[in-house]
């Protein structure tokens, strides 16, 4: 039996990530011209969330090696582009995912269009 396509995703942990911000499982998330993130905090929340719709997920023994990834992350954000591709950006601490997750909201945040127009 052929596995399921993962073209669209960077990879299997990005499917399943995505497949989980689907049901609601993105802490916050930002969008603009196109491009969506969202931040994902607690991997083993995450895992343990796959995990329990293991069904769903079409889960097999090859995607509890993803899993484990999971297991030792603070979070995710994940990205999906204009183009249709998905992708994550993976964690070890808190810290670091709260601070590039700033970056990320000030990137894709529509602009407030305060421009200067004095003449």
């Amino acid at each position: 039996m052929a596995k399921r396509s993962t073209s669209k995703f960077d990879n299997r942990l990005a499917e399943l990530v995505y497949e989980l911000s689907l049901d609601g499982g993105a802490d916050d998330e930002v969008g603009s011209s196109g491009t969506w993130a969202g931040i994902m905090r607690d991997g083993v929340a995450m895992a343990r969330a796959i995990r329990k719709n293991a069904k769903r997920y079409d889960l097999d023994d090859e995607d509890e090696r993803e899993l484990s990834i999971l297991n030792r992350l603070a979070g995710v954000i994940i990205y999906e582009e204009t183009s249709g591709s998905v992708g994550i950006d993976e964690f070890a601490s808190s810290r670091q995912l709260e601070k590039h997750w700033e970056k990320v909201v000030d990137d894709l945040s529509p602009e407030d269009n305060d421009e200067d127009e004095d003449d």
